[in-house]
């Protein structure tokens, strides 16, 4: 089974990256990707130590070993990105965030 988390860096991104790590436990899924979405370049290799330092320490909490993680790093408008790598990947389970304000998750699932 292949799941996407999608979050951003906000303080509840870590939470967003839980639940979907917490599905992945329940549901035996093995092929796990996590992706935020920065606004330029310049934010890229941020937004990379930001994912790999918050997995690294939920994947030890979630007893995540033995399962493929990827780690998504997107430049561009969060809505958008979700939605290419959503359809690149055609995952089973899509767990997004809902914090930011508008909440682009139902775009997206009639999106995808």
């Amino acid at each position: 089974m292949r799941i996407l988390i999608a979050t951003d860096r906000s303080e509840y991104g870590p939470i967003v990256i839980e639940h979907g790590l917490d599905q992945a436990v329940r549901t035996g899924a093995d092929d796990l990707h996590v992706m935020t979405v920065v606004p330029t370049e310049h934010e890229l290799s941020g937004g990379e130590a930001w994912i790999d330092a918050t997995t690294r320490d939920l994947l030890d909490t979630f007893d995540c070993e033995g399962r493929s993680l990827t780690r998504h790093v997107r430049c561009g408008i969060a809505l958008v990105e979700i939605v290419r790598l959503a359809r690149d990947l055609r995952p089973d389970l899509l767990v997004i965030g809902r914090f930011g304000v508008p909440s682009h998750a139902e775009v997206i699932l009639e999106m995808v």
